[in-house]
């Protein structure tokens, strides 16, 4: 009775810890997407090693891979960000925090200012809707960890400044959601 009753204690508590030690336990790419593109940039910070970021952006495939890196190309700047399924994940298992903004965009009210935004982008056609995720994770030690005060404030952020990024009159964000998730122990 005493052996059964510890391992009933114990191994639970040993699961738990173990797949907290995991390192999809930030993981925040979304499941919902269709045909997901992933464009990643993952960067140490110059004179601290071990410390870095990892930038994903993810779309919807229905718009194809240029609409991809159109879009992506507003969050990265001049990096040139890698494509493929991986992004992050490599950098994901030693991140200290997570944050992901989420965006629905709706292009059903842009008319004819969807050609130009269509030729800007390089793509012959767009759907209704396109979602969208912007992923930043962050490790190291003694950096300055992604928080959620940040989270909250670059939800808003992110959003408007994709809209000026497109300046494509009706095109709205019909959803706008974020989320946080950081390792225990961590502030």
């Amino acid at each position: 009775m005493k052996y059964v009753l510890y391992i009933t204690l114990v191994l639970p508590g040993l699961l738990g810890s173990a797949l907290a030690c995991k390192g999809d336990a930030l993981d925040l790419t979304p499941t919902d997407f269709d045909a997901p593109i992933t464009l990643s940039d993952n960067q140490t910070e110059p004179g601290r090693p071990g410390n870095f970021r990892c930038l994903e952006v993810i779309t919807e495939g229905t718009a194809g891979e240029e609409m991809a890196r159109f879009l992506g190309s507003h969050f990265f700047g001049r990096t040139n960000p890698e494509i493929g399924p991986e992004g992050c994940s490599v950098s994901r298992p030693k991140a200290n925090s997570a944050c992901r903004v989420e965006m629905k965009l709706d292009f059903t009210e842009a008319g004819a200012a969807l050609q130009e935004l269509q030729r800007k982008a390089k793509v012959g056609s767009l759907p209704d809707t396109l979602s969208l995720a912007v992923i930043l994770y962050e490790g190291g030690q003694g950096y300055p960890y992604v928080t959620r005060q940040f989270c909250l404030k670059y939800k808003e952020r992110y959003a408007a400044s994709l809209l000026k990024y497109l300046d494509t009159d009706g095109v709205k964000i019909s959803k706008l959601e974020n989320s946080f998730r950081e390792r225990q122990g961590q502030p």
